[in-house]
C-alpha cells in the first residue's frame, strides 16, 4: 500500500487570465517551514553577535528555500506587479515580505480571497470608504489606474 505524498499548488490569476501551476510536495514544504518559527524567536531575543549571524545565515538560506518552492514556478506570471496572497493554514504565518522574491513590492496576505474582494470592492464604491483598505488598493476608477 503505497501513500502518495500531497502536493501544493497556487492558483494564479491576472487580467482575465487563471493558471494553476504545482509547486512540490506537502513534505517538502513542511522541510522547509518547521523550525521556522524558532528561528524567528531565537533572532527576537539578544544574542551573542556569533550566534546571530549563524542564526541569520540558517535564516536566510531557509527562507531562500522558501522562495525557490512557492514563488519561482510563479516569478514570471507574477511580473512586477503587487501580490495579494490567500495562503492555506500551514503558510498564514509565513513572513512572505521576509522572502527574496516579494522584499519592496507591495504585498496583502488575506484570510479569504471573497473577503479581500470585498473589502477592495468597498474601499473603491465608497466616497468615504475605508481609508486604510483605500491606501492599499488601487481603484480602476481612480486617475493612478
Amino acid at each position: 500500500n503505497r501513500v502518495t505524498d500531497a502536493r501544493y499548488t497556487v492558483l494564479h490569476t491576472g487580467g482575465a487570465t487563471a493558471r494553476l501551476v504545482t509547486l512540490g510536495s506537502a513534505s517538502r514544504l513542511a522541510e522547509l517551514t518547521d523550525g521556522l518559527a524558532a528561528e524567528l524567536e531565537v533572532l527576537a531575543t539578544t544574542l551573542p553577535a556569533s550566534l546571530a549571524t549563524v542564526v541569520r545565515s540558517g535564516l536566510a538560506a531557509r527562507l531562500a528555500a522558501l522562495d525557490d518552492y512557492l514563488l519561482r514556478p510563479v516569478a514570471r506570471l507574477m511580473g512586477d506587479r503587487r501580490v495579494v496572497l490567500v495562503p492555506s493554514n500551514p503558510l498564514r504565518a509565513l513572513p512572505w515580505t521576509s522572502l527574496p522574491g516579494l522584499r519592496g513590492r507591495p504585498v496583502t496576505v488575506a484570510a479569504s480571497a471573497a473577503g479581500w474582494w470585498r473589502a477592495t470592492a468597498f474601499a473603491c464604491a465608497s466616497p468615504v470608504g475605508n481609508a486604510t483598505a483605500r491606501l492599499a488598493t488601487k481603484c480602476a476608477t481612480s486617475s493612478t489606474a
